[in-house]
């Protein structure tokens, strides 16, 4: 029987990123950045959350500011600030939660990025890739894209050997089955989905995301953090994540700031531009309930949705 540690090990996710940041892929991606203001080129990758921690500062609302005296809109100047550190200090790195339901194992995988530089810019970005088990057999995969996510079983999912691998979308985090491909999404706002290049202000929402083998796409195989299961022991290297704040500031690009009403501001900027809440934070289904969370907020082929529905 393997331990926890063991488990989340054999099943880690090989993720399939972008490096950071040159001029044909800011083209490649049509993000809003000027092209003569590169920085040096850097990875895009989830690393230790150590990285974030160490520079933060605590806001009194609880959440932290990352890279203070940067503004959270300010892309250039923040990956100017990011090149500065010093990365063998913060392996790649994810941390792995593990829930047990009856004969239902799910394997949370948490990725912490500094930046989610898309669209939407803001500060800290939490992702999440799930692996479910029956009997300790992988059954099924679920990963987080935006404010949802996508569910396939374990049969339809590319895999390397017993390791799932996700794709992920360049600048924005959100996690793909299948690569290199354009992924429209959605946005969803006062209770309304709007469809990609129906928003108004920005112009179409769109992922991309590549393959390991073309010469911008990187394969990372992150080291697997197991959180401790008691709260009690979220103390000393654990002590973030009794973190209850936002993990980032807020705040609107110019343009939409000039907006007149305060609710439609605010609902754009938790929404699409709000820097992510921590990932214990209860109003995180996927946190506490990831069988529902898969079932209810993830979308998968419609044949399979009432199969999946069975995971609760």
């Amino acid at each position: 029987m393997p331990t926890d540690l063991e488990l989340a090990e054999q099943h880690c996710p090989h993720l399939v990123l972008y490096p950071e940041i040159s001029s044909p892929e800011r083209a490649k991606r049509k993000n809003w950045r000027k092209l003569n203001e590169a920085p040096l080129k850097e990875d895009y990758h989830p690393r230790s959350v150590k990285l974030i921690l160490d520079n933060s500062e605590t806001r009194d609302d609880g959440g932290l500011t990352i890279f203070p005296r940067t503004h959270n809109t300010d892309r250039d100047g923040f990956w100017r600030r990011y090149a500065e550190i010093d990365k063998q200090a913060y392996p790649h790195t994810t941390y792995a939660k593990i829930v047990r339901r009856d004969d239902l194992t799910a394997i949370e995988y948490w990725l912490a990025y500094p930046y989610n530089d898309w669209r939407s810019t803001h500060e800290g970005d939490w992702e999440v890739v799930m692996v479910f088990l029956r009997n300790g057999a992988p059954i099924a995969c679920a990963y987080s894209a935006h404010h949802g996510g996508y569910r396939l079983p374990w049969s339809l999912v590319e895999t390397d050997g017993t390791h799932p691998i996700a794709y992920v979308a360049n600048g924005s985090h959100a996690n793909y089955f299948f690569g290199p491909k354009e992924y429209p999404n959605t946005a969803e706002a006062f209770g309304l989905t709007i469809t990609t290049g129906e928003f108004p202000f920005t112009g179409p929402f769109v992922d991309f995301t590549t393959s390991a083998s073309a010469e911008d796409g990187e394969l990372v195989t992150p080291a697997v953090e197991l959180i401790p299961s008691n709260r009690s022991d979220w103390v000393d290297k654990w002590e973030w994540l009794n973190i209850s704040g936002r993990w980032g500031e807020t705040e609107l690009p110019g343009l939409l700031r000039r907006i007149p009403f305060k609710g439609i501001r605010f609902e754009l900027s938790r929404r699409i531009w709000g820097a992510p809440r921590a990932i214990t934070d209860p109003h995180r289904q996927n946190w506490d309930d990831p069988f529902a969370w898969a079932d209810d907020v993830c979308v998968g082929p419609q044949f399979l949705g009432s199969w999946l529905k069975r995971l609760r």
